[in-house]
């Protein structure tokens, strides 16, 4: 669907026409472009049994996937992760079109190894490596991590130097969980005596080097050039964004012809009609942690190919923007240190929405809480008792018990500083869907974590509402009619629904330290 309206409307460009990235070295394209992801559907389509079928086989179950894949010799982390499919045959099928090995766990490293081969010729640079690794990790969603992982571990007992190249890189580009994989079986394989790839020191300690952008006179989209260094090489990502749609991504190139992007943009700037400005870092960090935490804007297939195969990367320069007292870094990859937020504490104020007088906590949780162990943490803090589905909205999904039917990503797979990692960035959680109980989260600071105990309440203001009480309509009727005991409302509310306390339950109440003894009581 175009986004265009009427027929002489001018839109930003991002400059496709440059070479992007390095020369010579070619990216995977698509979910199937590595030749090691053969699926299992390639296999049954093939089958006589099946007459070249595109979709399920009439009468083919969920099941009989299953059970062909586990036949096939697939990993065991891809057969976990078709179980989660349970009955839906279709589902399944489409995703084995994807992503359902039929080799064996050595011959799907050992294909996948070769196409790092190209990463320990001499002239090659970390740019190279990380550029190939982010595209490779666009051919994923958030629910193969596991299946990553598991590539990177069989990858390792391979003791090949190309095993080093591909767990330095996903050190470097990849999301939290794949980082921690990836920086061990580095380490693994150097203390084994694999030789190290020389690019691996320059990993991660890119060099801000500036920004500059324009935006149309409506301010409806946006382009927003950032400059950086890797050990000497320039590159820069072009950007467009549209405001449109929410500030989102709209198109992304990497470019490593700096100066050549540069002519071009003072010329597609003129064009419009407009002049190409520069950015203060504080202006340009302020953009890219904004972009980071919206859904992308992209509806046409080219430009999101593009978009996802540079979201990676980009996050992985994001501390290299940002002025050092507004956010918190991830720590570069080292050869002996994995990457994560060790030491560093989010303090949130979580606010039950709708409901007035206002009820919230303030918490303080570590960095590396996970949101599913946040989950908890607010449970404890309002008096729920977790008897009801639950979910995180955040910019980049929503989160909760995994579930097929309910479409959400693992909470246990995202931390607070993943979901939320700036100061002022916002997400929100719902506990119980009929009753709708809607938290907004803010995260006020993030600091060094002190000599206490985490998690831990630092203030918060009147009691959490009864479980099961109605929701915050309903329950601002009880509280209506609790003001004045001896009213008929009050013993009609009490009547009609029983779960609500008597007038013994003080709204009013809260207390820390009873919040606090529970908080410490979750880790026993």
């Amino acid at each position: 669907m175009s986004t265009k309206s009427g027929g002489h409307r001018r839109h930003l460009s991002v400059v496709p026409d440059l070479p992007e990235g390095p020369t010579g070295v070619p990216e995977p394209r698509g979910r199937r472009s590595i030749p090691a992801l053969l699926s299992l559907v390639d296999e049954i389509t093939a089958s006589p049994t099946t007459g070249g079928m595109t979709g399920p086989p009439p009468g083919t179950t969920a099941e009989d996937l299953r059970r062909h894949l586990a036949e096939s010799g697939a990993p065991q982390p891809f057969l976990d992760h078709a179980e989660t499919y349970g009955d839906d045959v279709d589902a399944l099928f489409v995703w084995l079109r994807d992503y359902g090995p039929v080799f064996s766990e050595r011959q799907w490293a050992a294909d996948l190894l070769d196409h790092w081969t190209r990463f320990l010729a001499p002239g090659v640079a970390a740019i190279d490596a990380e550029r190939f690794g982010a595209e490779f990790l666009a051919m994923y969603d958030d629910d193969s991590i596991g299946m990553i992982t598991h590539l990177i571990a069989e990858a390792a007992e391979s003791l090949r130097p190309e095993a080093v190249a591909l767990a330095r890189t996903l050190a470097s580009v990849g999301p939290q969980q794949i980082r921690r994989a990836a920086t061990d079986s580095a380490q693994k394989l150097v203390s084994a005596g694999v030789p190290d790839v020389w690019w691996a020191t320059d990993l991660g300690t890119g060099e801000w080097m500036g920004a500059e952008g324009f935006a149309d006179p409506g301010q409806s989209e946006e382009t927003l050039v950032l400059k950086f260094s890797i050990a000497g090489t320039p590159h820069s990502f072009s950007l467009l964004l549209d405001h449109r749609r929410g500030g989102g991504l709209k198109d992304a190139h990497l470019v490593t012809e700096v100066a050549q992007l540069h002519r071009q943009m003072e010329i597609r700037a003129a064009v419009s009609g407009l002049t190409l400005g520069p950015r203060t870092r504080a202006e340009a960090g302020r953009i890219l942690s904004a972009v980071l935490a919206l859904p992308v804007a992209a509806l046409d297939p080219d430009p999101l190919e593009r978009v996802m195969a540079l979201l990676p990367l980009l996050r992985s320069r994001e501390h290299l923007v940002m002025v050092p007292a507004d956010v918190v870094p991830l720590d570069p990859p080292t050869v002996t240190t994995p990457v994560r937020r060790l030491g560093k504490v989010h303090r949130i104020k979580v606010s039950l929405d709708r409901t007035r007088p206002a009820i919230w906590r303030r918490l303080e949780v570590t960095s590396g809480t996970t949101l599913a162990q946040l989950h908890t943490i607010i449970q404890t803090a309002f008096g729920w008792s977790g008897v009801h589905l639950w979910v995180f909205e955040t910019a980049n999904g929503e989160y909760g018990d995994p579930d097929p039917e309910m479409a959400f990503g693992d909470a246990g797979r995202v931390t607070v500083a993943e979901a939320a990692p700036t100061v002022g960035g916002k997400f929100s959680y719902l506990y119980d869907f009929g009753d709708d109980w809607r938290h907004s989260i803010v995260v006020e600071n993030i600091g060094a974590a002190g000599d206490v105990d985490y998690p831990r309440c630092t203030a918060g203001r009147r009691a959490g509402p009864p479980e099961d009480c109605g929701g915050p309509g309903i329950y601002g009727d009880l509280l209506a009619a609790m003001s004045d005991p001896d009213s008929p409302a009050h013993r009609a509310v009490l009547e009609a629904m029983p779960l609500i306390p008597d007038q013994d339950f003080d709204p009013a109440a809260f207390a820390a330290g009873p919040v606090n003894h529970a908080l410490r009581l979750l880790d026993r």
